[in-house]
């Protein structure tokens, strides 16, 4: 399995888990259109389209991506936003 394949699969289980705990209007808002970037030395990386969404899940969401991160994985991880504009 590649790097690239390793990091959709982590992130879609993660994913997964998200859809479960949020209410359908809400992961739409806030999760659905976060993209993995990659995933190496523990750290996630998840990109999203605007600067608004990336502070707003880190101020609100945060805690609860780690915690199904490290439950999924079974180890803790860092979970980075991004925008595109920082990739650009």
């Amino acid at each position: 399995m590649t790097q690239t394949e390793t990091a959709d699969a982590v992130w879609s289980q993660i994913r997964t888990a998200l859809e479960k705990l949020f209410p359908a209007d809400l992961f739409a808002m806030w999760f659905e259109d976060l993209v993995c970037v990659d995933f190496k030395d523990d750290q996630l990386r998840l990109q999203t389209a605007s600067e608004f969404n990336a502070i707003w899940v880190e101020n609100n969401y945060m805690d609860v991506l780690l915690q199904q991160a490290t439950a999924i994985l079974g180890k803790p991880i860092k979970i980075t936003l991004i925008t595109v504009s920082d990739t650009a």
